[in-house]
């Protein structure tokens, strides 16, 4: 005699298979958009609450740890003994913010029910794919035009604002020969800032108007770490005290290489041009 299945049996069954199958996508989601945070720049706060608006968003319970290069994530259903847990690290991420942007719109989407999960796993796919905003043009442009830029600011003739924004092409060159050799990018500051100041040392010595250290201040001044000075203070205050500390860090070690890279073109060039150099910048 056949045994018969109770129909509440099998309805359970189907609701347990589509709480796995949402909690799955669910989980690959949030990882996908944790990476993605992690990769295009986020700071960690914006990472931390956009997380954690996802997966409430989601039905579901979750706790992040976010830093700015590396995030862990803890997931689950209604038992907190029972956790799904991702880690992941970054060495090199690409701070791009039209990247950025698209993903957070993705996260209010999600959120707002706007996009499902599975939807959500392809369009992050789209963003990683889509080629960056601004061209191989637009790059060295915006080191000429920052360099020139700061020139103008700080009121240098009209031949170092040229040159600030000349010397800025430079930083681009260096920059650009780091991204292909991994071991030359822990020097690119100090390498930068020591080649023009010896360039423009020698360039003084044939135009006396030339100000090589303001002109090196200029063509630099793109490395300056602003980001991290501004967003460290804010991690802080937000509690998220390991990732202010790595952002103020992060932001002397490379004031640091500056100022090491302009020391050192300023001994080599007054041993080879010792009377081009003036003492001070314009105003100071």
């Amino acid at each position: 005699m056949n045994e018969k299945v109770p129909i509440s049996s099998g309805i359970e069954t189907k609701i347990q298979a589509d709480t796995i199958h949402h909690y799955d996508d669910s989980f690959r989601f949030i990882i996908a958009m944790a990476r993605a945070y992690l990769r295009y720049g986020g700071y960690s706060f914006e990472t931390d609450a956009s997380l954690t608006r996802i997966i409430e968003a989601l039905g579901l319970n979750g706790e992040i740890n976010a830093t700015p290069n590396s995030i862990e994530i803890a997931v689950w259903l209604d038992d907190e003994s029972q956790q799904t847990i991702y880690m992941a690290m970054t060495r090199d991420t690409d701070y791009n913010l039209a990247k950025l942007a698209q993903v957070e719109n993705l996260s209010d989407q999600v959120v707002g029910g706007k996009a499902l999960p599975a939807q959500g796993l392809e369009r992050l796919k789209e963003i990683d794919r889509a080629p960056d905003v601004y061209g191989n043009l637009m790059n060295p442009l915006a080191f000429v035009l920052c360099g020139a830029g700061f020139a103008v600011v700080i009121g240098m003739s009209w031949l170092n604002v040229f040159l600030g924004g000349v010397f800025g092409l430079i930083s681009f060159g260096v920059t650009l020969f780091a991204s292909r050799n991994s071991r030359m990018e822990i020097i690119m500051e100090l390498l930068a800032a020591a080649i023009v100041v010896v360039l423009a040392s020698g360039l003084a010595v044939l135009y006396p108007g030339i100000i090589p250290l303001g002109v090196t201040v200029c063509a630099v001044v793109w490395f300056i770490p602003g980001f991290g000075l501004t967003i460290a203070p804010r991690e802080i205050i937000y509690g998220n005290t390991l990732s202010g500390i790595i952002h103020l860090t992060n932001a002397l070690v490379v004031g640091l290489k500056l100022l090491l890279g302009a020391l050192i073109g300023l001994s080599v060039s007054r041993s080879l041009f010792p009377a081009s150099i003036p003492e001070s910048l314009p105003g100071v």
